[in-house]
């Protein structure tokens, strides 16, 4: 079952200290998160390198794989199942190779409270998993402020009304309080 498999990886590395082999998942940990994930089976995450050398993702966000690794990210408090608890649950970003470096696309903020766990409370800086560099991801929050001051042109209320009624239109007004 999943929990098994699942508990299996967190043992291997919280006993083993492993989990992960020069960065890349281990194949107990993939053979668990393949078995709780079995509707994500076909998840696949494109990376698009330019002209330039930038790369991007897309398809990064994924519901299941992020509960499984932020549920081993914070019961196992290992970094690397961190990192890849802010890719599957925050989403798609861009590594620019000269100048800003990483852009979050999809969610900022998302990224800036892995950022701020990870540095908090584990002591660990957050790295790129779905790219084949070994970056660190550099502070998202700063991008995220940015972002709130160009969405709302200074108001912050602006910005708030703006993502509630995203979050109403995105659920067609049912639940949208998540009040059940």
């Amino acid at each position: 079952t999943c929990e098994d498999f699942r508990s299996k990886c967190q043992k291997y590395i919280n006993v083993k200290g492993f989990g992960f082999e020069d960065g890349v998942v281990a194949p107990l940990c993939k053979e668990a998160e393949t078995t709780c994930c079995e509707e994500a089976a076909d998840h696949d995450v494109e990376v698009v390198t330019d002209q330039w050398g930038d790369q991007e993702t897309f398809g990064l966000y994924n519901k299941c794989k992020c509960d499984f690794w932020l549920h081993i990210c914070e019961d196992t408090r290992a970094g690397e199942a961190c990192d890849y608890a802010a890719e599957y649950c925050c989403g798609d970003y861009r590594y620019h190779v000269e100048g800003i470096g990483f852009w979050y696309k999809n969610s900022p903020s998302c990224y800036c409270d892995f950022f701020n766990y990870a540095q908090e409370e584990l002591g660990h800086e957050l790295k790129s998993k779905a790219l084949n560099i070994s970056k660190e991801f550099l502070d998202p929050c700063g991008q995220f402020q940015l972002f709130v001051v160009e969405m709302s042109d200074g108001n912050s209320r602006k910005f708030e009304r703006a993502s509630l009624e995203a979050i109403y239109e995105g659920t067609t007004g049912q639940n949208w309080t998540n009040s059940s």
